[in-house]
């Protein structure tokens, strides 16, 4: 919220950063040596070391209309960010460099709120069950939607790709192009999904975490939801440097090394925190 960036060394001091806009903040990747952090009016930062950051875009717009932008990946040497939807188009933008942005057909009127690469697939997710994808980041193909609900993320590993969001819905895919709905399973949304050490951890929006050891298609089992040690709406989970980080509402921070044990850190902010990256 409010233009909001923190970083760390080691997930746990973490320093305030001037980003230079007072714009919500929604996401952050990197990639090529370089962090992009998108978000509200088509507002784009970039920086090259995560202290000092650069106004890239402002005012992006979506059919003519300023939009508001919600994800951001990096992959096969393209920064992909996705948003707001206008006029029957969902928004798209790709830069080779995360200064110079350009406006791609999504072929979608939905709105996007994640998009990821993973297996040489963008794939980007949004309102009512909105899946596009594309192996060039120029040129997007939808998936039949198999939920109504909205879908806030989408994660790749073991040879599955899991897509999670609103009342707690899971979808599930082996190629990224069709997709099956594994149900929906009660009104807490969640909000994030990573796959790390062999193991996908998905977060929700009561401060819960779920963790599937060693899924697979023919074994996607969950195991009870753990207690993070927070009731805070939980938005943005990464892995790196041997660490795994949380970040979510009102400055919450949480830290683990195994994946199952957290510990809350001081953030410095009490401004909702809604994406993470690391190096």
């Amino acid at each position: 919220s409010s233009g909001t960036i923190r970083t760390s060394t080691d997930g746990t001091t973490w320093t305030s950063r001037t980003s230079g806009t007072t714009q919500h903040l929604k996401d952050v990747t990197y990639g090529n040596s370089t962090y992009v952090a998108v978000g509200n009016s088509g507002t784009i930062l970039t920086s090259t070391d995560g202290t000092t950051w650069t106004t890239a875009a402002s005012g992006l717009t979506n059919n003519g209309m300023t939009v508001g932008l919600y994800g951001v990946t990096y992959g096969n040497n393209t920064y992909v960010a996705v948003g707001n939807a206008n006029n029957g188009n969902g928004a798209v933008f790709t830069s080779t460099n995360g200064s110079d942005w350009s406006f791609r057909n999504s072929g979608s009127s939905a709105t996007f709120f994640d998009v990821t690469y993973a297996n040489s697939i963008f794939t980007a997710s949004g309102h009512g069950g909105a899946i596009i994808y594309s192996s060039d980041a120029t040129t997007w193909t939808s998936s039949d939607n198999v939920t109504s609900n909205e879908l806030y993320g989408v994660a790749y590993g073991s040879g599955i790709y899991l897509g999670v969001g609103d009342n707690y819905t899971l979808i599930y895919s082996i190629d990224g192009t069709s997709w099956g709905n594994m149900g929906s399973y009660g009104n807490i949304s969640i909000n994030d999904i990573i796959y790390a050490n062999s193991n996908f951890y998905a977060i929700l929006g009561n401060g819960y975490l779920h963790i599937c050891p060693n899924c697979s298609l023919s074994s996607t089992n969950w195991n009870d939801a753990i207690n993070t040690g927070v009731s805070d709406d939980l938005y943005g989970i990464v892995y790196g440097n041997s660490t795994y980080i949380i970040v979510g509402s009102s400055g919450t921070i949480l830290t683990s090394t195994n994946g199952t044990t957290w510990t809350s850190r001081t953030s410095g902010t009490s401004n909702n925190l809604r994406g993470v990256t690391s190096k």
